[in-house]
């Protein structure tokens, strides 16, 4: 029966990583070594000044090698209904320049590398930029 609740709360914490530790010990269980979250597929940032916003995909990982790879990058100003493309990278990470301070902006990103076809767009994620 204890071997059953323990593969039960290990499910748990497998589904729910961001939440792992609090599951573990709420079962007044001990956590072994704390399970690595991945990383977010996506994220968008405030920039180091004003209309700058940072944007960080993760990188294109397959059987623990990563390859070369190409992302494209969005924004709308107008909630999705038209896109504008910002330079394609060869880099997870890049920085939207001129963006209009106050004005709710969603950024939206896509990739492709050598070893996998071009993704579908992302969820986008919106910002307010300063």
């Amino acid at each position: 029966m204890l071997k059953k609740a323990l593969i039960y709360i290990n499910l748990l914490s497998m589904d729910d990583q961001t939440n792992a530790v609090e599951i573990i010990t709420g079962a007044k269980m001990m956590v072994n070594k704390p399970m690595r979250v991945d990383k977010q597929n996506f994220s968008v940032k405030q920039g180091p000044g004003t209309g700058l916003i940072a944007l960080s995909a993760k990188a294109i990982r397959v059987d623990r090698k990563y390859y070369k790879a190409s992302y494209e990058w969005q924004f709308s100003i107008d909630n999705g209904r038209t896109w504008e493309n910002l330079p394609v990278t060869t880099k997870a990470k890049t920085m939207a320049v001129g963006m209009l301070p106050g004005i709710a902006t969603l950024f939206r990103m896509r990739s492709e590398s050598t070893k996998t076809a071009l993704s579908a767009w992302c969820t986008p994620i919106e910002i307010i930029p300063m």
